[in-house]
């Protein structure tokens, strides 16, 4: 089981693969074949059909079966929707769009760039869709319209945008194991553990070190006047110490000639 939202639509998978989806139709993000907003729920029909049985009066090999298609992975970009089958294939169905010069697909298809290799994670983001394909060939594949901003992952030099789907050379062989698109950036998390070719490509490629914070931060900090709030509250609360002063010191001068009296009584 899954879900997946994209800005304004949502998927679900349920644990036999079947997808269901709802919210704005635009672009035919919902695979439902129309542009139709939907408020609840609806089966999208490749993924939810159930072929019918062989019929007995034809000959097996005259009669054209129809496979059953679930999903095993799905994601949800901007103004589209992915869903990667299982085994055998792990291909990737794509519907929606992806860049506004194509031409929308309100129902799902088989991604044409990505024939012949078997998917295995999908994510989609803002601004760019990555893909991580495994088996004879691993490969890491991305694309995106301009503007991107480096999460395609090229390199340095390279194309920063791409409406076709290319592989990120830096990562070809890696054992990726999963994969995330955010609003102008990309995860990978690579298998180093059991994969050899994988660990010596991450050693090779750089890495991210964050700066530490100056050293005289902490003392600057300390110089720093408090804000015009924070000296509103504290002379609040001194003045609320005051007052209270003030009132038990009325309260003892009260008590005071009780005492005396009491005093003479005695």
């Amino acid at each position: 089981m899954a879900v997946a939202c994209g800005a304004n639509h949502a998927l679900v998978m349920d644990e036999e693969g079947r997808l269901y989806t709802w919210g704005f139709g635009g672009y035919g993000r919902l695979g439902l074949g129309d542009v139709k907003n939907q408020f609840t729920a609806q089966a999208i029909p490749l993924f939810c059909a159930v072929p019918p049985p062989p019929n007995p009066n034809i000959p097996v090999f005259a009669q054209r079966v129809q496979p059953k298609i679930r999903a095993a992975k799905i994601a949800c970009g901007t103004a589209s929707s992915f869903a990667i089958i299982g085994q055998p294939f792990h291909s990737l169905y794509f519907w929606g769009i992806t860049k506004k010069a194509g031409e929308a697909q309100t129902k799902p298809i088989i991604f044409d760039e990505l024939q012949g290799q078997q998917s295995l994670h999908v994510s989609s983001g803002n601004t760019s869709t990555i893909v991580a394909c495994g088996g004879s060939e691993r490969l890491l594949v991305t694309w995106g319209p301009s503007p991107t901003y480096g999460e395609l992952g090229y390199g340095e030099g390279a194309a920063k945008s791409s409406t076709k789907a290319k592989e990120v050379d830096s990562l070809s062989g890696a054992d990726v194991i999963a994969v995330a698109a955010g609003l102008a950036h990309n995860l990978v998390l690579v298998n180093v553990v059991d994969h050899a070719p994988s660990k010596a490509l991450v050693e090779k490629s750089p890495t991210l070190v964050q700066d530490e914070p100056p050293k005289s931060a902490g003392a600057a900090a300390k110089k720093l006047k408090p804000t015009a709030p924070d000296a509103a509250a504290d002379d609040i609360a001194a003045a609320a110490e005051a007052g209270g002063d003030e009132e038990e010191e009325e309260e003892e001068e009260e008590e005071k000639p009780k005492k005396k009296k009491k005093g003479k009584k005695a």
